[in-house]
């Protein structure tokens, strides 16, 4: 049973580590996948340009443009904005529009400048920026796959051996478990046989004493019976010689 519970506490720790590193491989791919969603939807509506109307960035024509205090090259320069930094367009004049920076300060700047989506370079930048990201996601998803059909490979050989020792031990468990029913039987048999063994040895017991019993009245008897007629040939030898001594006397008076 320890045994059971080693093997498959190892294979339930696997299973755990399998699940874990397929969760954080999903968080990954779906935060992608939102990256990509966000700018797909960012492109449509500012290339629409009725839901943000006041919305506009830096043209791509240019490298920057100058914020100035007001609709002239002779005025003032506040700011310089890069290609596709956001501002808020206020009005134009004379070719010129008047923004809101996101700082909150307010200044003017040639229109044609200016566009009411991103540019495309930028677009191209952060579809370059997404497809580097999901080269090196699909790069580890790769080698996360092949590590996980080695862990998988892995896990059906432990499961092989696992399948193969609870076999064994199975066949083993059956062995023992007919060897114990056998061993109950042969216990009875033994237990019955010792108790006969009993009785009879009992019996051969008493059988004994009594046959030294029978041999001891039988010796007796011969001896009785050796002695009586010892006294019998003996009283017969008296007799007779008596017999033969009265003759003599009649045989000399006569």
């Amino acid at each position: 049973m320890r045994r059971f519970v080693l093997v498959f506490q190892l294979v339930g720790s696997n299973k755990s580590i399998t699940a874990k590193e397929g969760a954080m491989k999903k968080d990954n791919i779906s935060r992608l996948i939102g990256k990509i969603a966000w700018l797909f939807i960012l492109i449509l509506l500012t290339a629409t340009g009725s839901a943000f109307a006041k919305r506009a960035y830096v043209s791509d024509e240019t490298v920057e443009i100058n914020i100035r205090t007001g609709p002239s090259l002779q005025n003032k320069i506040i700011a310089l904005l890069k290609v596709g930094d956001p501002v808020e367009f206020l009005g134009e004049e004379s070719g010129w529009a008047k923004v809101r920076l996101p700082d909150g300060r307010e200044g003017w700047t040639l229109k044609k400048y200016l566009m009411n989506r991103l540019p495309w370079k930028i677009y191209a930048l952060k579809l370059e920026e997404t497809n580097k990201e999901m080269k090196q996601t699909i790069a580890t998803l790769k080698e996360e796959n092949s590590d996980l059909r080695k862990q998988n490979k892995e896990l059906s050989q432990n499961l092989a051996r696992t399948k193969e020792e609870l076999n064994r031990l199975e066949k083993m468990y059956s062995e023992l478990k007919a060897g114990a029913s056998n061993y109950l039987s042969l216990k009875k048999s033994y237990d019955e046989l010792a108790e006969k063994s009993k009785v009879m040895e009992s019996e051969l017991k008493k059988l004994k004493q009594e046959n030294e019993r029978i041999r001891y009245s039988q010796n007796i008897r011969w001896f009785l019976s050796g002695a009586a007629v010892l006294v019998f040939g003996w009283l017969v030898g008296l007799q007779m010689g008596k017999a033969k001594s009265r003759r003599r006397s009649r045989l000399y008076y006569d």
